[in-house]
């Protein structure tokens, strides 16, 4: 009993670290063409501001964090309605959705405690968002080229 204990919970630590991890590297890839640009613009998006605010900021990043979740809302409207006119969206992009419920958890469970854990956070969701952000163009892209 103690043994199937054990290696459910080895396994569960081991599948939370293989996805921190992967979520990392996809995070980490860098694309040819930058479509985040041009869908930031678009649809006045704030991730590029933050990320530069964020390197500089040393008061409150609470209104940092609702400007991305604000971003994150509008790119997930942007998905709803692109789905079904492509392929579906990639595994890497509902595992980076994921991944940005678990840093929204994480940032304004840490903000008050640790600013450099709350930085930390709000870092990787404002790299979500620019993924995203990227995924997004490429679709529109794809979507423009097949109609």
């Amino acid at each position: 009993m103690i043994s199937s204990g054990l290696i459910i919970a080895i396994s569960a630590l081991l599948l939370a670290y293989w996805f921190r991890y992967t979520c990392l590297l996809i995070l980490c890839t860098k694309a040819e063409r930058n479509h985040a640009s041009a869908v930031a613009a678009r649809h006045k998006l704030a991730f590029q501001g933050v990320r530069e605010k964020l390197a500089t900021q040393t008061g409150s990043l609470d209104p940092l964090a609702r400007a991305i979740e604000r971003d994150y809302a509008i790119l997930n409207r942007l998905m709803a309605k692109a789905d079904g006119l492509v392929e579906p969206w990639p595994m890497e992009d509902w595992m980076l959705r994921l991944n940005f419920a678990a840093q929204r958890i994480l940032f304004w469970a840490s903000r008050r405690i640790s600013v450099r854990m709350a930085h930390a956070a709000l870092g990787e969701m404002v790299g979500v968002v620019e993924h995203l952000a990227e995924s997004c163009g490429m679709r529109m892209n794809a979507q423009r080229g097949s109609a």
